[in-house]
């Protein structure tokens, strides 16, 4: 999620397209915990202070045993800093006004078969185990509850076209 928001603030500001790669993040970022989960305030450091380099360098295998090669690569970007985004539907939206706002949540297993429409699991849950990128909003969908339009990282191929639509507030 981290990598999705970098390269979307990219494109955004510098009309450039960038395909930066997730794995230099999963095998380099000693403070993350790998497939295993990790939260995006390990990898803004790391963007910070080293830089991102192209996916063709170091290519998406999901395996957090992957040798970090990162310096065997130019840096395509850096981050200058990052701000936390009060988890209120004003305040997001109001981020999502600047760019797309990366966050974390729980995955239940009905989650893998969304295909479309308002995802809505009401399991009650503080812990997080995904990072997605939301997009956009729409106050009038879940029968006008408001739902965040958010890009997952699982391909076109799941969901509706790699995106999908969660109520507010779940």
């Amino acid at each position: 999620a981290a990598t999705g928001a970098l390269e979307a603030i990219w494109k955004i500001q510098r009309q450039q397209e960038l395909d930066l790669s997730e794995q230099q993040m999963l095998s380099c970022v000693s403070p993350g915990w790998g497939c295993d989960g990790g939260w995006m305030d390990d990898v803004y450091p790391h963007q910070r202070d080293f830089g991102a380099i192209a996916e063709s360098a170091m290519p998406y295998q999901a395996d957090h045993d992957v040798p970090c090669t990162e310096t065997q690569s130019p840096i395509l970007a850096n981050i200058a800093g990052w701000t936390a985004i009060p988890n209120d539907v004003n305040s997001i939206k109001t981020a999502v006004m600047t760019a797309p706002v990366a966050v974390a949540f729980f995955v239940f297993d009905d989650f893998f078969g969304y295909h479309g429409g308002c995802y809505n699991n009401n399991t009650p849950t503080y812990d997080a185990n995904h990072a997605v990128l939301i997009v956009g909003w729409d106050d009038n969908m879940c029968d006008g509850a408001g739902a965040w339009r958010v890009k997952n990282s699982w391909g076109t191929w799941w969901g509706d076209h790699g995106y999908f639509w969660i109520k507010y507030n779940t």
